[in-house]
């Protein structure tokens, strides 16, 4: 996520013009553009895994409200800093999408969705009628996108990524011989293929996002998603479930500040290109004769820069409720 926004100056923002932004289009939204589905798939199997084999979460209205707490809360308040740092900020885009942060809030409604359907006890124990669910929400992200207010619309489009998270990590036990090197290299096969076919094939729509749509490219880019998805999950399996693994410790440090970075990272960018930025003027010059260099240097500064304030905010009490 980090490395994407690193490229959206030649993005959709169209902050910067480039000889190199048609091959950025194309590589961003056709090859890599699974992150949010996988992110949103891996937060679907992290809830399966602490509710079935932790046992965690089993009050409805106290998951609802830590939920709440752990992001709905923040939401809020780093939307409002965001937005006076910025000078952006709506009373309609606070409560229909605020920045990269609406994230935060559909992933809510993924949460309370998921939770509520799990208490039903023969959806939890019936495998058909999980399938039948997410065959179901699957069908509504492609087809039916309410009113974008309190974020329904976002939900829509990624609940079935989070059920189907949560359903594969339920049966993953069931799925042992799915976890093969010859699976793994099938998976990245059709995904690359997927994504080579949409480049080809699909034409682009005239959005300055550039993205594309129609039926072919929502079907295309689902199967896309979901051969990444499964490529990954057995990858990282296979490097996890290694004899006498351990997790080197910058991988700890910085998923213990993933929460801090997802935050601060995009919100150091709009303020560098923002004209509240003194050196405004010199962000967009330097984006504009540097096409190659800038996106490596604004990874390297939005990493280490949001990294450094969320450790520091994690040693205060204010910091750990927020993102802790």
């Amino acid at each position: 996520m980090v490395l994407y926004h690193a490229f959206t100056p030649y993005l959709g923002w169209q902050y910067a013009q480039s000889d190199l932004q048609p091959r950025y289009n194309s590589i961003f939204l056709n090859y890599l553009w699974f992150i949010l589905p996988l992110f949103t798939f891996v937060s679907g199997c992290l809830f399966s895994y602490l509710f079935n084999e932790k046992g965690k979460y089993t009050n409805v209205a106290g998951f609802i409200q830590k939920k709440f707490f752990r992001l709905i809360l923040p939401y809020f308040v780093f939307s409002l800093l965001m937005g006076l740092t910025l000078s952006n900020l709506t009373w309609f885009a606070l409560f229909n999408g605020y920045e990269h942060l609406w994230f935060m809030v559909m992933l809510f409604w993924c949460f309370v969705a998921a939770r509520c359907l799990i208490q039903i006890k023969f959806v939890q124990k019936n495998l058909i009628l999980q399938l039948a669910i997410l065959g179901i929400s699957f069908f509504v992200s492609l087809k039916f996108y309410p009113q974008n207010y309190l974020y329904l619309d976002y939900f829509v489009r990624y609940f079935c990524w989070f059920w189907a998270g949560y359903v594969f990590m339920l049966h993953k036990s069931k799925l042992t011989g799915f976890f093969s090197t010859r699976n793994m290299v099938i998976l990245f096969a059709g995904y690359i293929l997927a994504c080579i076919l949409v480049d080809l094939f699909v034409p682009q729509s005239d959005s300055i996002y550039g993205y594309k749509n129609g039926f072919r490219y929502d079907i295309l880019k689902y199967i896309s998603y979901s051969c990444f998805i499964l490529f990954a999950y057995i990858s990282i399996h296979k490097v996890v479930t290694r004899k006498n693994f351990v997790c080197p410790v910058w991988i700890e440090q910085v998923n213990a500040c993933s929460y801090g970075i997802y935050i601060f990272h995009h919100w150091i960018i709009r303020y560098a290109f923002s004209a509240n930025f003194p050196y405004q003027q010199t962000v967009f010059r330097f984006a504009e004769l540097h096409p190659i260099i800038f996106p490596i240097t604004a990874f390297l500064v939005m990493f280490i820069l949001s990294f450094a304030i969320t450790k520091l905010l994690l040693y205060t009490k204010t910091g750990r409720f927020l993102i802790g």
